[in-house]
């Protein structure tokens, strides 16, 4: 409970929500985050876009990096669109974030 409490905090402060996705690539089955910045918000000015899927970070260590990192600047991988079964090398992107204190 008190985790949930903290991460709608932390959407709040960043502007965004985030949603899990599963996808099949062959046989393998793939899990992953995508988020949905809200214009304006935190997420979105440093380039977040709707449907970008967290490549680098599991969702619990991304809402942690939100809140143990203020005052840091941390590179994000994300894949960019609503779909993990491209391997379009064009839609895979690094956003520096910078974490307000």
């Amino acid at each position: 409970m008190l985790q949930q409490e903290l991460n709608t905090k932390l959407e709040s402060k960043f502007g965004f929500t985030s949603g899990m996705i599963s996808t099949q690539a062959g046989e393998q089955a793939i899990q992953a985050f995508s988020v949905s910045p809200e214009k304006d918000g935190i997420l979105y000015e440093a380039g977040f876009r709707e449907g970008d899927i967290v490549l680098s970070h599991t969702k619990y260590k991304f809402y942690r990096l939100l809140y143990e990192k203020k005052g840091t600047t941390e590179p994000i991988d994300i894949l960019r669109g609503d779909g993990v079964a491209s391997t379009d090398k064009s839609r895979l992107k690094t956003i520096l974030l910078k974490i307000p204190n």
